[in-house]
């Protein structure tokens, strides 16, 4: 498939070199519990000490084949849920919690709703 079809660049020989995107950090005790991703963003560390915290996921139908991480990296019992813009299923449901410290969701579009293609 054609690069055009996932938004991503490719690698050596496909011509269009890589995409590379700097890691995103978020806390809680920021002032703000919630963060959303936008196209620019791959992967998104969240510290949720101060209070639960939400990773809101851009539209799944505008994101096809994008793929985004999401890492909850504080040993809090404060979950932070992931849950897209437009109300698609985040993996089947209405969104996806982690909960344990080092819990990583990987996500991708099929262009209807986020699929977790990986998790730690």
């Amino acid at each position: 498939m054609p690069s055009s079809d996932f938004g991503l660049g490719v690698g050596p020989g496909g011509g269009a070199g890589y995409t590379f995107a700097p890691i995103r950090g978020f806390t809680t005790a920021s002032g703000a519990a919630s963060t959303t991703l936008t196209g620019s963003d791959r992967t998104v560390l969240v510290t949720a000490t101060a209070a639960a915290g939400s990773v809101v996921l851009p539209s799944a139908s505008k994101s096809k084949g994008r793929i985004y991480t999401v890492k909850k990296v504080d040993a809090s019992a404060n979950a932070v849920t992931i849950t897209d813009v437009s109300g698609a299923n985040v993996e089947s449901g209405a969104s996806l919690a982690l909960s344990a410290q080092y819990a990583t969701a990987n996500l991708q579009s099929d262009g209807t709703q986020w699929w977790e293609i990986g998790k730690v």
